[in-house]
């Protein structure tokens, strides 16, 4: 399943469909939101795994790494052709993005209190993905 998505995530990144900065997030953050959420039970067991298993742990890290610096490359390239701002390090707001989703989709996947119901939380991550990337600098 972590294949499944990062696959996805390669060909997104190799052959970019969209120039509209919300639906190109959008169109990323679904790739995991599709297939995490299509396989709850597995995304469920893999959550768990990870707390007793060293190499489930790592191969997540691993992937989670790749996924950061991935997202940071798209926040410079923006930065880079002045469609968003330079505010925070590109690395430390991807990584604070990344798992921002990770804990998000895994609440709402789980149906676990508090968390973003399901049908609402694809639109509440590209929200809160597009207002810190291009949001102003505070």
């Amino acid at each position: 399943m972590v294949n499944q998505a990062d696959m996805a995530l390669q060909t997104l990144a190799e052959n970019p469909a969209d120039t509209d900065r919300e639906n190109m997030w959008r169109t990323g953050i679904n790739v995991f939101f599709e297939t995490f959420g299509s396989h709850k039970a597995v995304t469920r067991a893999g959550q768990a795994a990870r707390a007793t298993s060293v190499e489930v742990a790592e191969l997540w890290s691993t992937f989670m790494q790749k996924w950061i610096a991935y997202t940071a490359a798209v926040i410079d390239a923006e930065r880079d052709r002045g469609a968003a701002p330079r505010t925070l390090p590109a690395h430390e707001l991807a990584t604070a993005l990344n798992l921002m989703n990770e804990r998000t989709l895994f609440a709402s996947f789980a149906g676990e209190q508090p968390s973003v119901p399901e049908a609402r939380v694809l639109d509440t991550l590209v929200h809160i993905w597009v207002t810190s990337i291009y949001g102003e600098n505070r």
